[in-house]
């Protein structure tokens, strides 16, 4: 895995995406925010714009992936709801 796609609509895409490869245990809400990720990925409205840019990652920690599990903190107007 050596990049990462995201779109959404601009108030309302994810701000940060926080990525865990292969994580020890399923992630709830409270574990995603507290947990070391493998990478935290900042977004900005161009990555998320129409179909999404891709955005790169550490490809050395996404070599051997079996599971992802992805954590959205946040999105870029402080909607209440995340649309990816």
């Amino acid at each position: 895995l050596s990049a990462i796609v995201v779109a959404g609509p601009a108030a309302s895409a994810p701000s940060e995406l926080r990525i865990f490869a292969n994580p020890p245990a399923p992630l709830d809400f409270d574990s995603g925010r507290s947990n070391a990720p493998t990478q935290t990925l900042p977004l900005t409205p161009a990555d998320v714009a129409r179909e999404g840019r891709p955005v790169e990652l550490r490809f050395v920690h996404f070599q051997t992936v079996r599971e992802l599990t992805i954590f959205v903190p946040g999105n870029m107007g402080n909607e209440e709801e995340t649309v990816i």
